[in-house]
């Protein structure tokens, strides 16, 4: 007895440091958690399987202090009998496979110290991946194995006492049939529950440079079974099983009854979903012979293409959906969803590739012969304007520009965007100038020209395919992405544009998006003058402001490049200059796939402010009436903050004071600027 109390105080005693380790942990198993999550649905996704949303907990120290005490207990249980079994002479790998516990081989004897303790805790971060029908479970299962380190897989049934049922197995080792008693004895009361779990790691290659030593021993558990599986553990595990285990009482006569009619419930329930998942095949058979039919979904597209490929002799190679989702939304925004369209636009891949036609690529290869049915649209003449003004194809090119961007983003390819390293840009405000959607704007017809080059070179220079389909469909198939409630003449400028432009014009832009502009780190001030106006009646603003900017001056990246900049509702005949509140910036706003309007080619008016910098997209941000406490937030940010551009950088106000002396409503403008006839926009040739 006092080898056994020794025994327990020696594990509370490490349970003590284990619990500072495991508190330490917890941040770093949540971002771990997210990140294996992304793999997942990515897995599924590329699977083309349908499932409701993966959900996920990390374990608090009370179900994880409990769990470790059980796992204690299994384990000096099952060294107890593994020393009965070997002291007969049989083999313990083969009762282990006898007993259902092969997983847990090695697994025998008390814990040997806390970071032991730490490792056995394999459910300390946890996923469940509920799915529809019993026949995915299996795919769901591999699909992973190809994305995760798989340490561990096996098949479980519910919880029960594993350690008082390893012990009453040594009871009948000496009986007649001693290994079928055994077996019967550890396996579930209730056979109807049946989920594969995973236990698995992160890829080298999924983990940052700087995660490899914190994340290197993290391991996570992934249940995977039906929705009908998982109502059943919920209630075996969490309703009955964890209260008595952490009472060392047992399920009485009652409740084995009432689970038992659960459990039956349970296996009519798989039988039922193995049905109707025969049934939903037989419809789609069916569906399959209809030609006038459109996908009501991206899966029912995948089946579609697969089915065709199948028929033509040109089965897809057996590889992972890429873009399928993205694909079927396109389609479906053009109308190209219908049967019988689909399988055109497939004929068409076969005729146009020579490469193998995958699962990966047949998207890309979709998109393409969907880019190319269209004729790309061309920008206005210079022939219409009298005044020969570049302004409407700045516009035009621009406006493209950020379509290309958003649709770069909805494809996930944005960063293969490639920039000519020698090229002149225009700064973020110019931009935002030219594409406004009621006040398009530029200063000179310098500005103009560098925008057509700089935007024309962007979408016509692209060697990676996905990035060069990114930049075509809205100048062929008209597909742009926009709010889902908006009006789709609007452009919602994406805030990651900062990453490609800087707040001033420059001759070159760096071909590489990870070389960023090093002016970039100035936009943390952006949230603190939104911050500064807001509060700006608080009594206690003085004491918080330098809280403030310490905490926004120390990201590491602004906020806005996951903002988008949409143009302000507020009336233009009611904002006293053009450039006041010409934009705001927003959250990112559902969004939604939209065919273009005809761009229109409105004349774009001279700019009033001819300053560039920060304190310029600050003016676009705000009201006119607050400029001079914008002005105030951005010169105590600029002067408090980290010193992210060198003084004689610091943009200033002189410009604008005289410009806007003007009666409010009528600021003084800079006059339009017009080239004559036979002016050729510098656009760089092949």
């Amino acid at each position: 007895m006092a080898s056994q109390d020794t025994l327990e105080d020696r594990f509370q005693h490490d349970l003590e440091t284990v619990r500072t380790l495991f508190h330490s942990k917890l941040d770093t198993m949540e971002a771990y958690t997210a990140q294996v999550i992304d793999i997942c649905n990515e897995a599924l996704k590329s699977g083309n399987i349908r499932h409701p949303p993966i959900t996920h907990r990390i374990k608090t120290w009370e179900s994880a202090e409990g769990t470790l005490w059980r796992r204690q207990k299994e384990r000096i249980a099952r060294q107890h009998l593994r020393t009965v079994v070997q002291s007969k002479g049989w083999s313990w790998s083969d009762w282990c496979r006898i007993l259902g516990q092969e997983q847990y081989e090695d697994e025998t004897g008390p814990f040997r110290g806390p970071r032991e303790i730490l490792d056995a805790l394999h459910d300390f971060g946890g996923l469940r991946i509920s799915l529809y029908f019993p026949g995915d479970v299996e795919r769901v299962a591999s699909l992973l194995s190809n994305r995760l380190e798989v340490i561990n897989k096996w098949r479980k049934d519910q919880d029960s006492d594993i350690a008082q049922k390893l012990e009453k197995c040594i009871e009948v080792l000496d009986e007649p049939g001693a290994a079928g008693k055994a077996a019967d004895l550890v396996k579930g009361e209730f056979p109807g529950y049946r989920a594969t779990h995973l236990i698995v790691k992160l890829a080298p290659t999924d983990i940052l440079r700087t995660k490899k030593d914190p994340w290197k021993d993290i391991k996570v558990e992934i249940q995977i079974g039906t929705l009908i599986m998982h109502v059943w553990s919920e209630i075996e595990h969490d309703m009955l099983y964890k209260p008595l285990a952490s009472q060392d009482q047992e399920t009485s006569r009652e409740e084995k009854q009432v689970l038992d009619i659960i459990n039956g419930i349970v296996m009519t329930g798989e039988g039922a979903l193995r049905q109707l998942e025969t049934c939903i095949e037989r419809r789609q058979d069916q569906r399959i012979k209809d030609k006038s039919a459109f996908a009501i979904s991206h899966y029912e597209l995948g089946v579609w293409i697969e089915k065709y490929c199948a028929e033509l002799a040109k089965p897809l190679v057996s590889h992972d959906w890429k873009s399928l989702p993205e694909l079927y939304e396109i389609l479906k925004t053009t109308g190209d969803h219908q049967h019988s369209k689909v399988e055109s636009i497939v004929d068409e891949v076969f005729q146009d590739q020579d490469e193998e036609v995958q699962r990966d690529n047949i998207s890309l290869f979709m998109l393409q012969v969907l880019c190319k049915r269209t004729p790309e649209a061309q920008p206005p003449s210079l022939e219409h304007y009298s005044a020969g003004m570049l302004g409407p194809i700045a516009h035009f090119w621009a406006r493209h520009f950020v379509h290309s961007l958003n649709m770069g983003i909805y494809l996930g390819v944005v960063d293969r965007f490639s920039y000519k390293s020698d090229a002149a840009k225009p700064s973020i405000t110019e931009m935002l100038d030219i594409v406004h959607p009621q006040n398009p704007r530029f200063v000179s017809a310098d500005d103009a020209d560098t925008i057509i080059s700089y935007c024309h070179g962007l979408l016509h220079y692209q060697d990676d395919p996905w990035a060069r389909v990114a930049t075509l469909l809205s100048r062929t198939a008209g597909v742009i992405r926009t709010m889902e409630s908006g009006d789709s003449h609007d452009v919602l400028v994406p805030g990651m544009m900062i990453r490609v432009l800087g707040l001033k014009s420059v001759t070159t832009i760096n071909s590489n998006l990870e070389n960023v502009p090093e002016d970039l780190e100035q936009y943390w001030i952006v949230g603190f003058v939104s911050y500064f106006l807001s509060h700006r009646k608080s009594p206690t603003l003085s004491h918080d402001l330098w809280d403030q900017i310490k905490l926004l001056s120390t990201e590491s990246r602004s906020p806005i490049e996951q903002q988008f900049f949409k143009s302000s509702n507020w009336p233009w005949h009611h904002r006293d200059v053009p450039d006041s509140r010409a934009w705001q910036l927003i959250d990112p706003p559902i969004l939604a796939l939209k065919l273009l309007p005809t761009i229109s080619s409105p004349t774009p008016r001279g700019r009033s402010d001819i300053t560039e910098g920060l304190l310029s997209l600050l003016f676009r941000l705000h009201f006119v009436r607050d400029w001079d406490r914008v002005e105030q937030g951005y010169n105590m940010a600029h002067s408090l903050g980290r010193a992210s551009v060198p003084i004689d950088d610091k943009p200033t106000r002189s410009g604008r004071r005289d410009i806007y002396l003007a009666p409010v409503g009528r600021p003084r403008r800079m006059s339009n600027y017009a080239i004559g006839y036979g002016y050729e926009p510098k656009i760089s040739r092949p």
